[in-house]
Formats: structure tokens, sequence, C-alpha cells
């Protein structure tokens, strides 16, 4: 009974992180979205003008890269910015996050 109520216990905490997760991931969901759709019109033009091979076109990918696998529990720092952050921990979490998921 003891394993029993320790496995109920378990599925009961896995089942409250996804929910969680969802929760979050819901009120970041159509900011990612637009910001994935901006970086796509600017990855297409930054191709015709300068290649697909080209740096600035890398850094695109990159981006889109950070939206794309940025962790779906957490929240969600944007790339595109109406003002720039001035924060320092939303700077440095913004910067490791982006050399993780970005090459």
């Amino acid at each position: 009974s003891y394993k029993k109520t320790k496995r109920k216990l378990e599925m009961l905490e896995n089942k409250c992180t996804q929910l969680k997760n969802a929760k979050v991931s819901d009120r970041y969901k159509m900011v990612r979205f637009f910001e994935k759709r901006k970086l796509f019109r600017k990855l297409k033009q930054a191709s015709k003008c300068h290649g697909s091979d080209s740096s600035e076109t890398q850094e695109i990918r990159d981006k889109i890269n950070y939206i794309v696998y940025y962790p779906l529990g957490e929240k969600y720092i944007s790339l595109l910015p109406k003002e720039p952050y001035s924060d320092k921990t939303v700077i440095n979490k913004t910067e490791r996050t982006y050399k993780v998921y970005c090459r």
C-alpha cells in the first residue's frame, strides 16, 4: 500500500507539473508564433539579398531555433521586444538561453 500511495503521489505531481507547463506555454504561444512569423519573413528577405549561406541568414535561423526550442515550462523572454530590456537578470538569462539553443 505504501508503494501504491507513493506511485499515486508521483502521478499527481507529474500531472501538476504538466498542467503548469501547459498554462505557461499557452500564455506565450501567440508571442512565439508572431515572432517566428516575423523572423521567417526576415529570413526570406535576407536570403534574397545576401544568399542563403550568409551570416545574417544564419543569425536569423539561430533566433528561430531559440523560439522553437525554448523550454515550454518557463516564462518566455522575447527576442523582439517593443523596448530593449533594462533588467540585467533578464538580459543574462536571454544570453544564456540563446547560447544553449543557438549553435
